[in-house]
């Protein structure tokens, strides 16, 4: 290449090197730099003429040195991984001379392979730097606010299972004198109504029971503090076991209540207590959201590739996806003109919740007018053949 191209070129390449945003530097073989591009000058606030000469490990604070030394290190040792490959990267820290310091994102190439003895005045290491700071800035306000937001989480979780628990002793009286009450333990109350009174207050206080019982699971489930004891599960069991507890309740809300059970279903590792709340939840959703004439199928199956599943499927009005969305969250409640059932939006987030403290996987399938599908799937190696 003639010599007048070649000069061209040249200038060429360093226009464009000083209009690049990154830092570009070159360094000969001691690590001293050679070139300070005017995105190099911007970033670390010097000029040109106060790099040039000096080492560049200088620029960069005490901690990030070594990452470059052992770069150039590989380097200047021949090793051909280091040499050729190309060089992902790595995080380093510069402080400016007004004291603000700046995360810069570093890699390190080589220029000459030719080891040089003498010759520091031929570049032998391109340095290449761009400014992440915003980045890590932002990632570190990111980083505080998930704290903020788990230490609130903490404190939430903590005041609930705080009053579940200081309510589930004057309940558990209140559950235990009604209970004397209607069955007229020392004697005839002597008028119908009172019996009909100690009826509804212990009624109604097993629901509060209930949701207090609830509450302080979820509580618990949030501030990872859910204790599970896992053991071989019969699902079959179990869902026999609710279905019982459920018939009552189904065949008074005039439910067709199902089971669709194969034989011979292998156990899984699970905790009975937690499991079987999961089923009483989705079945009480189901019975009281079916609809009068419905149905409603609680069924296992065993999956192709090993998992076992249980679900539950209704025909009801079924939820939109919006809806579905709200109701998976807690104390959230898809109301409908016309209806009045009682609730309080625990019923799936607390199955959902329930499902993976037993290491399953939670889904809900649901359609306006389609009715609800929910669905609990053990992976197979939850599955003891």
């Amino acid at each position: 290449m003639p010599a007048d191209e070649a000069a061209t070129e040249d200038a060429s390449l360093r226009a464009v090197l000083e209009a690049a945003n990154e830092g570009i530097i070159t360094l000969n073989e001691r690590g001293e730099i050679l070139s300070f591009s005017a995105g190099a000058a911007e970033l670390f606030g010097l000029s040109a003429a106060e790099a040039l000469g000096r080492p560049f490990r200088e620029l960069l604070v005490e901690e990030s040195r070594a990452a470059l030394d052992a770069r150039l290190s590989a380097l200047r040792e021949g090793a051909e991984d280091a040499a050729h490959a190309r060089d992902r990267g790595r995080e380093v820290s510069a402080r400016r001379p007004d004291g603000e310091e700046v995360v810069l994102f570093m890699t390190v190439g080589m220029l000459q392979r030719r080891r040089l003895v003498a010759d520091d005045h031929t570049a032998r290491y391109c340095v290449l730097v761009r400014d992440i700071t915003p980045f890590k800035r932002r990632e570190r306000e990111l980083e505080a606010a998930r704290e903020e937001a788990e230490r609130q989480s903490a404190r939430k979780s903590e005041f609930l299972a705080r009053i579940s628990h200081e309510l589930r002793t004057p309940l558990n009286a209140i559950l235990g004198f009604s209970d004397v009450l209607r069955q007229e333990l020392f004697g005839k109350l002597g008028n119908e109504k009172y019996l009909d009174y100690a009826r509804d207050i212990h009624e109604s206080g097993e629901h509060l029971l209930s949701l207090v019982n609830d509450l302080l699971d979820l509580a618990r489930i949030e501030a990872g503090r859910f204790q599970v004891q896992f053991t071989e599960v019969d699902l079959a069991e179990v869902v026999h076991e609710t279905t019982r507890l459920l018939r009552d309740q189904a065949q008074e809300a005039e439910i067709d209540l199902r089971e669709v059970i194969p034989e011979d279903l292998p156990k899984v590792v699970a905790d009975t207590r937690s499991v079987k709340q999961i089923l009483l939840n989705l079945l009480s959703n189901a019975i009281k959201y079916g609809g009068k004439g419905g149905r409603v199928v609680v069924s296992l199956r065993q999956l192709p590739e090993g998992g076992l599943e249980l679900s539950v499927k209704d025909d009801g009005p079924g939820m939109s996806e919006e809806e579905l969305d709200r109701a998976l969250e807690p104390f959230s409640r898809v109301e409908r003109t016309g209806e009045g059932k009682p609730g309080t939006g625990l019923g799936l987030p607390l199955a959902k919740a329930l499902a993976e403290a037993n290491k399953a996987r939670f889904e809900v399938e649901s359609e306006p007018g389609r009715g609800t599908i929910a669905r609990v799937v053990f992976p197979p190696h939850r599955v003891l053949a």
